[in-house]
């Protein structure tokens, strides 16, 4: 559904978000007072957002919307800065790899699925998973310090540490309302196969008659 511009889907509202927060395109625009000098600063950013991701798939504007997206789809997502040089890029991980989503057990008194923290609260590591492509399985990676690594998460409440969903409220009646839809089909195309047909004796339909040309007449 869309009005005024605006799209009502979940996907739609993703998007819509996105842009609102992130907008079209990054820009720097540097104001030292000095034309050749702003002139250099901007154009070496430039350059440098088209090359921010470490996998080399999207530049820094890209990597903006889809984080700010993961962030409300998933509540968290994570990058870490990685020094190649010449340039700072950022390896971007999922929210459901930091942590393995499939462990429902208890890993220790300071491990928050994949978030370890000191006595007193403070993160000190992230354990990060690799999603196995096509299979429901994760496999541990590496642990990274928690300096070493950019947490983007939406906290629900204090003492939290994985991020939580914005659609956490609307999960159990989207699921309601996407099973009221295919059963519906499901009923409606029962039905239909349903539908008296008339034929002639050669097999074909018999003009006028059937459920909705029926004539009244004898077939």
């Amino acid at each position: 559904t869309s009005t005024n511009g605006f799209n009502f889907t979940p996907n739609g509202l993703l998007r819509d978000f996105e842009n609102y927060v992130i907008g079209e395109e990054l820009v720097y625009l540097p104001n030292t007072g000095n034309p050749d000098a702003d002139r250099a600063i901007r154009d070496f950013l430039e350059w440098q957002f088209d090359v921010a991701d470490f996998q080399g798939q999207d530049d820094l504007t890209k990597i903006a919307q889809i984080a700010v997206r993961s962030m409300k789809r998933d509540g968290e997502c994570g990058f870490m800065p990685i020094d190649t040089g010449d340039s700072i890029k950022l390896r971007s991980i999922s929210g459901d790899c930091i942590g393995n989503p499939l462990i429902g057990a208890v890993a220790g008194a300071n491990n928050y699925n994949g978030i370890r923290t000191d006595n007193a609260g403070r993160i000190t590591f992230f354990d990060l998973y690799k999603r196995m492509s096509k299979v429901n399985s994760y496999t541990f990676a590496e642990s990274v310090a928690a300096e070493n690594f950019w947490h983007y998460k939406d906290r629900f409440r204090f003492q939290q540490y994985h991020g939580v969903t914005a659609f956490m409220n609307a999960i159990r009646d989207g699921f309601d309302i996407d099973q009221i839809l295919e059963f519906t089909k499901l009923n409606i195309k029962w039905r239909s196969s349903q539908l008296p047909s008339v034929h002639t004796e050669t097999g074909r339909p018999k003009p006028g008659a059937g459920y909705f040309g029926w004539t009244g007449g004898p077939g």
